[in-house]
Order: C-alpha cells, then structure tokens, then sequence
C-alpha cells in the first residue's frame, strides 16, 4: 500500500482476504519519472492448492498466517498508455498541420475567382499556394517514412554500407545549398563500414545536415565528421549498447543560436519544434528528427544531442563499426 498509493487498493486486498472475492483493478498509477501505469488482478489463494511448485512454496511462506491469503499479479501497461495518447496526439498534429496549408489554399482559390484581381496579385496567390502544396508534400512524405520504418523495425540489417561514402555523397549534394547561404560544409572522414540501409543512413545525414544549414548562421561553417572510435571512449550509459569493439561516430555541428536545454530530451518527438514559426517559415515538418531517431534506433546505434544559448548545435550518431578489408 506504500508502494502503490491507490484509494481503492485496500477494499480490494480486504474483499479478497476476507470476502474470497476476486477483484480487478484497470489503472493504478505509480508516481515517478517517469510516470508508470499498472493494472491489477486479485484473487484470494486456495487453503491446499494444487496448482505447480511455485504456488506450493509461497503457501509454506504463508504457513503461520492462517488461511487469510491472496495473490495479486501487477501488469505494467506504461508502453500500451503511452501508445495510445501519441496515437491521439499524433492524428491530431497531422490534422492541424495539413489543416493550415489546406485553409491557405482555399482562401486563394477564392481570391483568384474575384475578377477584379490583378496580375500581380494572381502572381503572388499562385506562389503561396505552390509553397503550401510543397509543404503538404513534404508532410505526406515524411509521414510515409516514418510508416515504412515501422514496418522494417524488425528486419535484419545484413548489408555492407560504407558509411564514409554516404557522408560524402550527401555533403556533394548540398554543397549548392550551403552556397546559397552561404554556409561552408567541411568534412572530416575516414573510410566506415556498417551493417544496414543505405537509403536510410542517407536519410540520416541528409536529415542532420539540412536541419544545420536551416538554423546555422549566415556566413559560419558546418563541421562534419565521421571517425572510428574505441567503445571505452564512449560514456558508460552509450558502451553497454554496443557489443563490437570500435564505433562508428557521425557528428553534424553548426554554429547557429543553439537550443535551450529544457528544449533538448523532445528534440526526436514528432511535430516537436523549438520555434513553430521559424520551423514552417523554412519548410520543416517537425518529423526529421523523429525519422532520425527511428532510424538510428533501427541500425542498433544511439543519438546524441548537444546544445547551448549563443553555442550552437551537435548532432552525434554513433554505430557499431564492421570489420571490413580491403
């Protein structure tokens, strides 16, 4: 009863003791962080059961206490509670980000129809809607991913990928981007090899590196690196997720505002964003980190992210490395 504080736990434990009564409880709540659900069956224990070993020993623990006995089985229903509110949660900031595009159209569409419009300002409506329909695009395409990466969770990861090459072919990509900023991406790298999806580690660094030419600076330089590390190098907490000897660590860090720390543990939450308008102004989603995350998770690896006021921003996803010869 001092564990689980629930106002109808004793009427319970009494109706079953005394009353011989079996009780159900759906939802007791356990205080921490974080917050736990359980659920709980109650039932009053036989006087000479039957049943296997086990039961027989804990009615020898019992022997002194008479015939006033019960056995009450805890279910931990955190993950399925956790469940369902993103489920929620999720239709409904799919509804409100689709919704706002949705609204902008209609209301152009409706302006357009007005004859007495002008050219210029037919100009200007057909733009916003063209940017809004991209926008709905990009939404719809990253929500596809994250299905896709739901569905492959499970699936081994059996295929040779040198990561270095990846790293390289993307920074190539966007070289004109981070022109246009302008931005300079410099790459540090060593040949890597993982086990898993190309297309998806693509993603990965795709992701990181747009999300750094988005809120880097004007004139500052991006730092990509790509490196072998021992697995003693890493903390404590990241070492025991790795079996091989040697990771391999990715890093993403730009010299933008930096992010508040308070802001850091929901960075990977879906349609999470720092600063809402800042994010839809640049054509985010609020689903690229989650879709790295997922994907990391997926190759057996960790994301790490780190960040301060005025300091910038680092990005680190570490992987187990493969031995691999030449």
């Amino acid at each position: 009863l001092d564990i689980l504080p629930d106002p109808n736990l004793p009427e319970h434990l009494s109706a079953v003791i005394h009353q011989n009564e079996t009780r159900y409880c759906s939802e007791i709540r356990l205080e921490g962080t974080p917050v736990r659900y359980f659920s709980a069956a109650l039932s009053p224990m036989p006087s000479q059961p039957e049943i296997s070993q086990e039961i027989n020993l804990l009615q020898d623990a019992f022997e002194n206490t008479g015939k006033l006995r019960g056995v009450m089985i805890l279910t931990d229903e955190t993950q399925a509670r956790w469940a369902a509110e993103r489920g929620v949660d999720f239709v409904a900031n799919v509804s409100h980000e689709l919704r706002t595009p949705l609204t902008s159209i209609q209301g152009f569409l409706e302006t357009l129809n007005d004859n007495t419009i002008s050219a210029e300002g037919k100009k200007s409506a057909m733009q916003i809607m063209q940017q809004q329909t991209t926008r709905m695009a990009h939404l719809i395409d990253d929500l596809l991913t994250l299905a896709s990466l739901d569905e492959t969770e499970q699936q081994a990861l059996d295929s040779l990928i040198d990561f270095s090459a990846v790293v390289a072919q993307e920074v190539t990509a966007l070289q004109e981007q981070a022109k246009d900023r302008p931005i300079t991406l410099k790459l540090c790298t060593q040949k890597s090899v993982v086990l898993g999806n190309a297309i998806h580690l693509a993603q990965v660094v795709q992701n990181l590196l747009d999300n750094a030419l988005k809120y880097g600076k004007a004139n500052s330089e991006i730092s990509v690196q790509l490196e072998t590390l021992p697995v003693s190098a890493l903390n404590t907490d990241q070492a025991r997720l790795f079996d091989s000897t040697e990771v391999i660590r990715f890093s993403v860090t730009d010299q933008g505002e930096g992010i508040a720390e308070q802001h850091l543990p929901h960075l990977t939450t879906r349609f999470y964003r720092v600063d809402r308008n800042r994010s839809r102004e640049s054509g985010g989603t609020g689903l690229g980190l989650a879709i790295v995350k997922h994907i990391v998770l997926n190759h057996r690896g960790a994301l790490d992210i780190t960040s301060a006021i005025g300091q910038g921003s680092t990005f680190t996803v570490t992987l187990p490395r493969i031995e691999f010869e030449d």
